[in-house]
């Protein structure tokens, strides 16, 4: 409890948060956490998408990111690449069961749609 009032526990998160968007860059260019939660949320919204239940909060910015990344338990959600344009967004997924042979590889890109909100555009297994 101590480490939680002093802050450093918060600020571990914080951290973590940052290393993940710096990782996730594509090209070096400008990619801040924001614009990965706004693709998590979108990914969210995507109908007859199973890691839609542990996204479906990921526009809280009190949730921190690393909730959201399941590597090694079940159910598993990898973001494997990502790139983001100002109108675009291609992301290639993993999810699902944790062994290799039954693990969903997928792509999706997502365009702005009129009022700036990402939305799906084509979905497609890899």
């Amino acid at each position: 409890m101590r480490c939680w009032r002093s802050g450093k526990i918060r600020s571990r998160h914080i951290w973590k948060e940052l290393e993940i968007g710096r990782r996730l860059v594509a090209g070096g260019k400008g990619l801040a956490w924001v614009r990965l939660r706004e693709v998590l949320e979108a990914l969210a919204f995507i109908e007859a998408f199973p890691p839609a239940q542990i996204l479906w909060n990921a526009g809280h910015m009190d949730v921190p990111l690393h909730c959201f990344f399941r590597t090694k338990h079940e159910p598993i959600f990898k973001i494997k690449h990502i790139e983001i344009e100002p109108m675009r967004v291609l992301v290639r997924l993993e999810y699902g069961k944790a062994s290799k042979e039954q693990i969903k590889r997928e792509e999706i890109v997502l365009r702005r749609d009129s009022k700036l909100r990402l939305e799906l555009a084509t979905r497609r297994e890899v």
